[in-house]
């Protein structure tokens, strides 16, 4: 036989039965414990923002050293076109004198 004192019963009383309504809204007994976790959850937050920020500034600078650097590297490639190209206008000029040269 079963003692009946030491079963617990299933039941719930209509004071300890809660709705799932009841469980979802704030009541005086869990504000504060809201309100930390909000605390907490928004300390992150910012904490997540000025990482993000700050990272951001650091790819910034380096984005924008990068681009002082291609355009320099542009303006060279540009100098070594045109000389390039006035070397290639003066070694024609040599080889038809050259030419000229040898028939004579």
């Amino acid at each position: 036989m079963v003692d009946p004192s030491s079963q617990q019963l299933s039941e719930a009383t209509p004071e300890t039965q809660q709705s799932a309504y009841d469980a979802k809204v704030a009541t005086p007994d869990n504000l504060a414990a809201r309100f930390a976790t909000m605390e907490v959850a928004l300390g992150q937050a910012l904490s997540a923002i000025e990482t993000i920020n700050a990272t951001q500034s650091v790819l910034a600078d380096a984005l924008r050293g990068y681009g002082l650097r291609v355009g320099g590297v542009e303006a060279v490639a540009d100098d070594t076109n045109r000389r390039i190209v006035s070397l290639e206008k003066s070694i024609a000029e040599i080889k038809e004198l050259l030419v000229r040269a040898l028939d004579r």
